[in-house]
């Protein structure tokens, strides 16, 4: 046998295990090369954070890009590197990072809450209502232990008062008060949370259910001045000035320090003076209101209306002005208060609706036009 042909496959294998052995130290280069980017896009990554919690945000930003030149495709360095952006007021670039997470994983719930964010400061309601639904009903991190640090830089329950602020601020009533009736069963038991939401419930024309929280707020908490103040606003907003007063009573009787609750106060009493339905008064008291709505109503009236009508046959308005100022003219006391009362309050009332007719209040309602307005609303009904 020609010895030379032994030699070949020894070669042969000797050339092999060459090669085994430089993939091997490759493999094992590259693999340590790896871990070395990895072990420093942590530190870089880790470095951000802290440099964030202390408020030096640009620098923060220069270490989230070295984390993420270093690990590219991470998801966390490029959220948090994102939200840094949107923090700093650099929306573009902040958008175009959550744009790409969210195609890796469209139902995150932080990445579409930030856009939403980011669609909020634009003042686009309509998008960043859609992104905040889709971070409410997305997947969300598990809430933090007592003591650690947060998974996220939201609740869900945050984001969801974020949503409802926006709506607020909007002046979005429907879609306001809907999303309130989600809220409402979701917030803790806690009484701010559910102070929060009662006054948005106020916002969105929603007194009764304000009512309800408020109410349910003084049970549990009978020193609780702000919990009956809201109730008081609450009545208040249902033209219930009787239980408004009661309500704000209570609240500057444990808080007399507070400015609002007196201005609320003193207007309800102010209200309450001009009802002559109020219980409890006698019906010279009654009559005596009823005159006191006809000649404010008259006085509010008349400039009105026009210096010279067209002569289109009798004029009830103005009948009954004259009718008002003839009435408002005698001093002796009626033979029939009940009958006068009923006249009375039938001419306020016919003024108050050719007001609305002819020139509309402007702005909050006065104390007597509140009261005409909830005669008029309990005539009607």
């Amino acid at each position: 046998m020609d010895p030379s042909a032994k030699t070949v496959p020894v070669l042969y294998i000797r050339v092999l295990l060459g090669l085994v052995l430089l993939f091997g130290i490759a493999g094992f280069l590259t693999s340590s090369y790896r871990e070395d980017r990895e072990t420093l896009a942590s530190l870089h990554f880790d470095t951000a954070r802290t440099l964030a919690q202390e408020g030096r945000a640009t620098e923060a930003i220069a270490e989230y890009r070295a984390a993420l030149s270093l690990s590219r495709g991470d998801f966390e360095y490029q959220l948090e590197l994102a939200l840094a952006l949107m923090n700093e007021g650099n929306l573009n670039e902040a958008q175009r990072h959550l744009q790409e997470l969210l195609v890796t994983d469209p139902t995150n719930a932080i990445p579409n809450w930030a856009m939403a964010r980011i669609a909020d400061r634009r003042d686009d309601v309509s998008t960043a209502e859609t992104y905040f639904h889709r971070a409410l009903y997305g997947f969300w991190p598990p809430e933090p232990r007592p003591g650690s640090r947060p998974t996220a830089p939201v609740t869900r329950i945050e984001a969801h008062f974020e949503l409802v602020d926006m709506l607020a601020r909007n002046d979005a009533k429907p879609r306001l008060l809907a999303e309130l009736l989600l809220l409402a069963n979701e917030i803790p038991e806690d009484a701010e949370p559910r102070k929060r939401v009662a006054r948005l419930f106020l916002r969105a024309d929603s007194p009764s259910n304000a009512g309800v929280i408020f109410e349910n707020l003084v049970r549990q908490d009978r020193q609780d001045w702000a919990a009956y103040s809201g109730l008081g606003d609450a009545e208040f907003a249902q033209a219930n000035y009787l239980a408004a007063r009661n309500a704000y009573r209570t609240a500057n009787r444990l808080n007399p320090e507070d400015a609002d609750t007196q201005a609320r106060l003193a207007f309800s009493d102010q209200i309450l003076d001009f009802d002559p339905t109020l219980r409890g008064l006698s019906s010279t008291e009654r009559h005596r209101r009823s005159q006191e709505l006809v000649r404010v109503a008259l006085a509010k009236v008349e400039p009105c209306r026009p210096a010279e009508l067209p002569l289109l046959g009798p004029d009830p308005v103005q009948e009954a002005m004259d009718s008002a100022r003839e009435m408002l003219s005698q001093t002796r006391r009626p033979r029939n208060i009940a009958d006068a009362l009923e006249t009375n309050l039938s001419l306020a009332l016919q003024f108050w609706q050719a007001r609305l007719e002819l020139c509309p209040p402007a702005g909050d309602l006065d104390a007597a036009d509140r009261i005409l307005a909830k005669l008029a609303q309990q005539q009607s009904s």
